[in-house]
């Protein structure tokens, strides 16, 4: 039987490290891509141990504070809400929004989390500044952003390294992330290798000051009756960097499961929404206009960002709470690919439609990143692992990134085969002799998938 500790100090935490147990460590139950409603499942991989930190003590701190940008060091079990309401009482924003604001932000370093905001501002590993870290001993130990990498490995194999690094460069290097971990500073040990070399404690995150936001809704055709206009906006999109922090889509799918009363602007068909500061709305407005004809006027509406955040946090809840009185399980992608490849991704999910099962899309359009969510019977269960297998291969073959926020966990490993080669398993088998000698941190995750 599995044991659950729930973490309070950092005394408890060095103590359960320096045991050696072999050990998830985890910030909140959140997670997509943990079986926690399974204990079985995780009892196979030889797991002893859920270690959850969401007890940690936590602190917020604004180190510096500045015209330009801040920093804000966060420790212990810090929310992506707690971290947004700091912000907000600091006159500051937060650059990462994930829907789920109840996850840790630690843990989002560990999975290299992204959120709406990845569009305008960067990834999550781009905005850390520096980070914190357990090691296997229990000692902490302190990573930055602008120290390279390369004094982790010996000489011998720093050409290993170079030859892992040019793969992700020549496939992923525009990606928020790729199938294997970055691997250029040393912050890279821990952010995105999902707790497999060791437990954050600490990170400091820029953050910028705080500004007027207002959020342009384009009312578009349903997806899969048409695309063209999805694909123009995606185009224009790309050169709106400097002006639009966020562009996110809701497919018809996706409202369906909210009251009526609660449907923006009665909407039939798709939304993608962007986010915009308050005093460059009208610039944006009147380039959507003379850019995107195909859009009508009307179909353009303004919301500001309080009710927005309500939309966004409704749609899950809402598809969580039919999910749960039909009795189904939600089988999900995380597919980032090139813009030139976008078109190619909405066709495979074109094809998904045709088997019955229900299912939304949604996600980070600007940045070809989208959820697809099947929502199966248990007796379709079979036929979606089959299908997600298949566009898997295809994903690889475009040389998309097939989990590009939420991390591989345990369900996602068995469709990762195609994405790793020599190079990638030798250096995960060299980063887990180098950090987890005694294989206690995730000893199941993608690291050991060769084992």
């Amino acid at each position: 039987m599995i044991q659950c500790t729930y973490v309070k100090n950092m005394g408890q935490l060095k103590e359960i490290i320096n045991a050696g147990m072999p050990s998830i460590y985890l910030g909140a139950k959140t997670s997509t891509v943990l079986p926690f409603d399974r204990e079985e499942e995780i009892n196979k991989t030889g797991i002893k141990n859920l270690v959850v930190l969401s007890q940690m003590p936590s602190k917020m701190e604004v180190l510096k504070k500045e015209t330009e940008f801040s920093l804000v060091k966060v420790q212990g079990g810090v929310s992506w809400k707690d971290l947004r309401e700091f912000c907000q009482s600091k006159g500051l924003l937060s650059l990462t929004s994930p829907t789920e604001e109840n996850a840790l932000v630690l843990s989002g370093l560990a999975t290299s989390a992204t959120g709406e905001r990845c569009f305008g501002h960067g990834t999550l590993r781009d905005q850390v500044e520096s980070l914190k870290f357990l090691d296997y001993a229990g000692l902490e130990k302190t990573l930055t952003k602008s120290k390279a990498i390369d004094p982790w490995f010996k000489k011998d194999e720093l050409d290993l390294l170079r030859r892992y690094q040019d793969e992700f460069n020549h496939s992923y290097k525009s990606f928020k992330n790729g199938p294997f971990p970055r691997l250029e500073s040393e912050i890279d040990l821990m952010v995105g290798t999902e707790g497999q070399l060791g437990v954050i404690t600490e990170a400091i995150i820029k953050v910028l000051p705080s500004r007027e936001k207002k959020f342009i809704f384009l009312k578009l055709p349903c997806w899969e009756d048409s695309l063209e206009v999805h694909l123009r906006v995606a185009k224009w999109a790309q050169e709106k960097r400097n002006m639009v922090s966020a562009c996110e889509l809701l497919d018809s799918n996706s409202l369906s499961v909210l009251p009526d009363s609660e449907r923006p602007f009665g909407s039939s068909g798709d939304l993608i929404f962007l986010e915009v500061n308050d005093d460059e709305v009208e610039l944006v407005f009147e380039d959507l206009t003379e850019s995107l004809s195909e859009i009508e006027p009307e179909d353009i509406f303004l919301m500001d960002a309080n009710k927005c955040h309500q939309l966004r946090m409704s749609v899950p809840r809402y598809t969580f709470e039919r999910n749960s009185l039909m009795g189904v399980l939600k089988k999900g992608t995380d597919v980032q690919v090139a813009v030139s490849s976008f078109e190619k991704l909405f066709e495979i999910y074109r094809g998904f439609t045709a088997h019955d099962v229900p299912y939304n899309l949604f996600g980070h359009f600007g940045d070809c990143h989208l959820h697809f969510n099947f929502f199966p019977k248990p007796e379709q269960q079979e036929l979606c692992d089959d299908l997600l297998k298949e566009m898997y291969k295809k994903v690889a073959e475009m040389k998309g990134s097939p989990f590009a926020e939420h991390g591989i966990g345990l369900f996602k490993k068995k469709f990762m085969k195609d994405f790793y080669g020599e190079n990638q398993y030798k250096m995960f088998e060299i980063l887990k002799e180098k950090l987890d000698p005694k294989n206690q941190f995730f000893p199941s995750g993608y690291m050991s998938m060769k084992y």
